[in-house]
């Protein structure tokens, strides 16, 4: 997955309800992480973004991803 915020935030991806890593945007802003473990048939991801003291800021829409 590749995404964009504020450069130098730190960001969490949520598949299915359950946080599966939490990355780092680089000084452009952008963001790459891995998606793995896609089990179900359907998934629901979501990103989140935290402010320094780990509280969320801002959050996607829920995406649905069929395997």
């Amino acid at each position: 997955m590749v995404g964009a915020t504020k450069k130098n935030s730190k960001v969490q991806l949520w598949l299915s309800s359950s946080l599966i890593t939490t990355v780092t945007s680089d000084d452009q802003g952008q963001f790459i992480a891995s998606l793995k473990n896609i089990t179900q048939s359907e998934n629901i991801l979501q990103v989140k973004v935290l402010d320094g003291n780990d509280k969320v800021i801002g959050e996607s829409q829920k995406i649905v991803v069929k395997k």
